[in-house]
């Protein structure tokens, strides 16, 4: 007895998720099962639904003598989703700074991702400045107006919302230098009288 068999689409579309197939197939004697090959798309497209399904449609049946004979039946087929979403980035800032102005703070930070990803430093303070806003690792140096700012570091992988991690930045006075300009060096200071009587 042969069997006509088509698919329809399901959850699974067609032919994003699974090509578009159809066939006959043959049962001799006591077989009660056959098998049918269907292709499914390999993509790395990370799917909403887990598992996809997709409907195996047997048609009308003709015998081995011609006989028609009246079955006709769907039976749902499974797509099962192998693709792993790609994860944000992790980012650390790396804690509290402190440091003193106008000279260079060490700041660094560490980012874990699991693909390619951007990072950038920044600060609130217009009176900051960082050395190399793309290094993990770099200074930022501060004038005397600031006492204190939040740094922010933010990785971007391309595939998820960036994600960003900020820490404060304490700036403490920087002690006064003092610079004698005059007397210039070798000069004498003070002045001297002499005063003369007239002889007697």
């Amino acid at each position: 007895m042969t069997v006509p068999w088509s698919i329809k689409a399901g959850t699974a579309e067609i032919p994003a998720d699974v090509e578009d197939a159809n066939g006959v197939t043959t049962f001799e004697g006591s077989t009660t099962a056959r098998t049918v090959t269907v292709n499914v798309a390999n993509d790395d497209t990370v799917e909403p639904l887990r598992v996809e399904t997709f409907r195996l449609v047997v048609g009308k049946t003709v015998a081995t003598d011609d006989r028609p004979v009246v079955v006709a039946d769907q039976s749902d087929a499974r797509i099962m989703e192998d693709d792993v979403a790609d994860a944000p980035p992790a980012v650390d800032a790396g804690g509290a700074r402190s440091g003193t102005e106008g000279s260079p703070i060490a700041i660094a930070g560490t980012v874990t991702d699991d693909g390619t990803v951007s990072t950038v430093w920044s600060v609130d303070e217009a009176g900051c400045e960082i050395a190399d806003p793309a290094a993990l690792s770099t200074t930022v140096t501060c004038v005397d107006e600031v006492e204190s700012a939040t740094l922010t570091l933010t990785a971007d992988d391309g595939v998820n919302v960036p994600v960003s991690d900020t820490a404060g930045l304490a700036v403490g006075n920087a002690d006064p230098a003092v610079r004698i300009m005059s007397p210039a060096e070798g000069s004498r200071c003070g002045s001297a009288r002499r005063s003369t009587s007239p002889p007697r």
